[in-house]
């Protein structure tokens, strides 16, 4: 998978919602799913950010999505895509891993975040 820590990036996110397109490799796939990094020092930095303190798991960006939240509707959660280095092969099994965290200020939370390959 290219840039798997989102270190790499075209431009430093900007002011408001997004910009994960910004993320080399990555990009929309619904709604408006965020990039943070730290070369921004306001609301989308690493560690301190709109949601709060944030420290990236490795490296200085993260991507942030909403998975649930009981205030919004079933059809805005947010999704990222990226297009894998190689081919997968039929038969292969493959594993998949990766973080997730709940903001501080928040307190909606689900038990089932997935992944899908496509």
């Amino acid at each position: 998978m290219p840039n798997p820590s989102f270190e790499q990036y075209s431009s430093c996110p900007g002011t408001g919602e997004g910009y994960i397109d910004y993320a080399i490799g990555w990009n929309t796939c619904g709604v408006s799913p965020d990039y943070f990094h730290s070369c921004n020092n306001a609301d989308w930095g690493v560690p301190n950010n709109v949601y709060g303190h944030q420290m990236a798991s490795q490296g200085n960006a993260f991507a942030g999505i909403i998975a649930y939240d009981k205030n919004v509707p079933h059809t805005d959660k947010e999704f990222i895509g990226t297009t894998l280095s190689q081919s997968l092969t039929v038969g292969q099994k493959y594993y998949v891993s990766f973080k997730v965290n709940l903001p501080k200020m928040d307190t909606s939370t689900t038990h089932q975040t997935d992944c899908a390959v496509f």
